[in-house]
């Protein structure tokens, strides 16, 4: 959106589960957008380069990600929970460090407290793909 697309008329979005570079190499896409984490995941497995596959921009750095509690519970129980997360957290990052699909993109990782302005700018990105029922 910075650079002036649209993204509703100037791309069309190709949405995959896998995070590998198959689509690109294939000719099947055009560009591919990733986490950074991802893309160096993805260069390494196939054994390339950034001359194979060139880096053309990195973007913002987007808001971290979040564990999420249903609005239907209590907001004491939601502080609860939130509270034992931050407190345990050691244990909690080291048992999502022990999947092996994740330890890339959370070593070094810590939990804090979300912030609600944080993500203002996700929501709109999913206005501007006219996804705002998405967000709501």
């Amino acid at each position: 959106m910075d650079a002036g697309l649209k993204p509703k008329s100037d791309i069309k979005i190709v949405t995959s589960k896998e995070y590998h570079l198959k689509a690109l190499k294939n000719d099947e896409v055009d560009g591919w957008g990733r986490t950074l984490h991802r893309y160096e995941s993805s260069m390494q497995q196939e054994g390339a380069s950034e001359s194979d596959y060139r880096l053309l921009a990195k973007g913002i750095q987007l808001p971290h990600d979040v564990f999420i509690a249903s609005s239907q519970l209590e907001p004491m129980l939601v502080d609860e929970i939130r509270d034992r997360m931050l407190k345990n957290q050691d244990r909690l990052l080291q048992a999502i460090l022990s999947v092996p699909r994740f330890t890339s993109k959370f070593k070094g990782a810590t939990l804090a407290r979300a912030n609600d302005s944080d993500y203002e700018m996700i929501r709109e990105v999913y206005k501007a793909m006219g996804e705002e029922n998405f967000i709501k």
